[in-house]
């Protein structure tokens, strides 16, 4: 049912939607209480018209199951909370950012304050546009709901916003799949270019055994990609900074820092290998990939969790762009849910027509295959074909690796078929070496920030403005601490914005502990002004002081230097003196002595 409010004493400004009444806000977890209490906040701050509804979840298959019921209920929002079930609520995030849609839902996790960083993390690296930790305080996530669902009406959250003009870095999270002694393998949605540099903050530097964030980018790609992320980078470490020259260096200044950042580098050498030896153990490399289009969602019904294959699942209700999402999964295998189509049905869907899988869409497809896959071409499997047989198949599409399947599909028959295939198909996986090791996507590990530049302009405890050299995509997360590590989200500038600024990032991932510290922040720079007046004016108290302090000290030293003077002047009158008595007395004592002589 749906329900809105009114806060007294609110002027709220009249807003209609265009699917007004018909906008879901889906809670899947067990924390009913908090839901509760969010609904009821959400209802005293906004007059946008929705409905709340709650699915509680007793098994992992049930939660993977919950994708069926996205696409079916078609929310606005799904609030996911990682309480319980955690390892199939992520996998349930990691699904959704996958998905072919035509009309996006918005994914915002929530996690307790005892389970720490790491599930912030872990939310992040599933692709979640944002994430709360879960609180008394229901304000900040009311906000950035509607700042993320509905930009266009979200009104001024009331927190005081600080203005600044402040270098800070900022850092964009990414994923790291591989990693030998001289080479990291991450996959991020910033593109690099060849011998481009950049600082990389990984696990293995904040843990001392890399002694250098800093990275060359060797090679970049959109092939064969394993996350929800725009490129494939193969990244070259330094293991240790290079030594920068400066103009007042002696070369043996010089010498000696070259020779210590050969020490470290042979160290840092030395301890990811003994690392890296360590850990091989947990290497498991995936190579086998399948691409499931199938509409119904049959993999998703109350089924095993699909990472627990030895296949890489990916599945898609559909196909948007053929030729780009064969480029970046790189299947051997594909399962094709084969759709019947009246052409008059088609025609009805008009520019939506690329959402049916039927043989058009799938003609369409299998050229593409041909197109992407110049070697050995994938399996392609048809279920569902009805009358189309192999033979008619190989024939229309002009593939020669399809097979037909008359029956509606089957999980079962697909992991059966899979499994005979393997055979043919492993000749033509890479094989791993031994030294590198493969990084599990549910590892802390995996995690790694590629390092930026932003400019800070203005800051609440909800939100910032800043400015960035680099263009920023809505939607984009970063990290900045203020002084705590928090996530931004990049949106749409708002209605009420009051900073002029290139970028407006809504800002969460923080607990109540991390707020306050952000508050204190905030109402520092308000007084940043008033005290760098009160340090000035003290300067310049203590500037006074010491003029007086060198005036008195000159003066003293004047009046020493006058009486020393003074009292040479009277040294050198008395011995004037003594000098002109003595001559008296000696020209008498000659007087007499010539008298005596004569």
């Amino acid at each position: 049912m749906s329900e809105a409010s009114t806060p007294k004493g609110s002027a709220k400004k009249e807003q209609s939607l265009e699917e007004a009444g018909s906008n879901k806000i889906l809670y899947f977890g067990h924390d009913l209480e908090y839901f509760k209490s969010f609904k009821e906040k959400y209802q005293e701050l906004c007059s946008i018209d929705v409905e709340f509804q709650s699915e509680q979840i007793s098994s992992d298959s049930e939660v993977q199951s919950l994708i069926n019921t996205i696409r079916n209920l078609r929310p606005k929002v799904v609030m996911l909370d990682f309480s319980k079930n955690a390892i199939a609520m992520l996998h349930l995030a990691r699904l959704w950012a996958r998905q072919n849609k035509v009309i996006d839902c918005l994914l915002i996790g929530l996690s307790d304050y005892n389970q720490g960083k790491s599930m912030v993390i872990k939310s992040i690296m599933a692709k979640l546009p944002c994430v709360h930790v879960k609180s008394s305080e229901f304000e900040a996530v009311v906000h950035d709901v509607n700042a993320l669902i509905f930009p266009s009406l979200v009104e001024d959250h009331g927190f005081a916003t600080a203005e600044m003009s402040d270098n800070i870095k900022a850092y964009y999270p990414a994923k790291a799949s591989l990693i030998n002694e001289n080479f990291l393998k991450i996959e991020s949605d910033i593109s690099l270019q060849p011998k481009q540099q950049v600082r990389i903050h990984n696990h293995w530097t904040r843990s001392n055994i890399m002694l250098s964030t800093l990275m060359m980018c060797h090679s970049q790609s959109q092939e064969n990609l394993y996350y929800k992320y725009d490129y494939s980078q193969v990244l070259q470490m330094a293991h240790a900074d290079p030594v920068e020259a400066t103009a007042d260096m002696s070369k043996e200044e010089f010498d000696k820092l070259q020779t210590q950042r050969e020490n470290d580098l042979n160290q840092s050498k030395s301890q990811l290998n003994r690392w890296i030896k360590e850990h091989q153990k947990f290497s498991r490399p995936k190579f086998l990939k399948a691409l499931i289009v199938d509409k119904e969602g049959h993999f998703y019904d109350n089924r095993p969790l699909t990472d627990s294959y030895i296949y890489v699942f990916r599945n898609q209700p559909f196909i948007k762009d053929a030729t780009r999402e064969l480029t970046s999964i790189k299947p051997q295998i594909i399962i094709w849910n084969l759709e019947h189509i009246d052409p008059k049905d088609r025609e009805a869907e008009g520019e939506r027509a690329f959402i049916l899988n039927d043989m058009i869409n799938l003609m369409a497809f299998t050229d593409a295959i041909k197109k992407v896959f110049q070697g050995h071409q994938p399996y392609l499997i048809v279920f569902n074909a009805g009358d189309h047989s192999t033979t008619a198949l190989q024939k229309s599409l002009n593939y020669q690796n399809v097979l037909s399947i008359k029956d509606p599909m089957d999980v079962d028959m697909v992991l059966k078929m899979c499994e005979m295939l393997r055979n043919k198909v492993e000749p033509t996986l890479p094989k791993p070496k031994e030294s590198d090791l493969y990084i599990d996507k549910n590892s802390d590990i995996c995690y790694v920030e590629i390092e930026s530049d932003i400019t800070l302009l203005g800051c609440s405890e909800n939100d910032l403005y800043f400015n960035s050299d680099s263009p920023i995509a809505h939607g984009t997360v970063l990290r900045v601490s203020l002084p705590v590590p928090m996530y931004i989200t990049v949106c749409q500038y708002p209605e009420y914005g009051k900073i002029d600024a290139q970028y407006y990032g809504i800002i969460h991932g923080v607990g109540e502990e991390e707020r306050q510290k952000l508050r204190r922040y905030i109402n520092d720079i308000f007084f940043r002004e008033h005290e760098q007046k009160k340090a000035e004016e003290q300067k310049e108290i203590e500037a006074q002081k010491q003029k007086y302090l060198e005036d008195k000290e000159k003066e003293r030293l004047a009046a020493e230097a006058a009486e020393e003077e003074e009292r040479k002047r009277q040294e050198e009158q008395e011995k004037e003196l003594e000098e002109k008595a003595k001559a008296a007395i000696d020209q008498l004592d000659d007087n007499k002595e010539k008298e005596e002589t004569s």
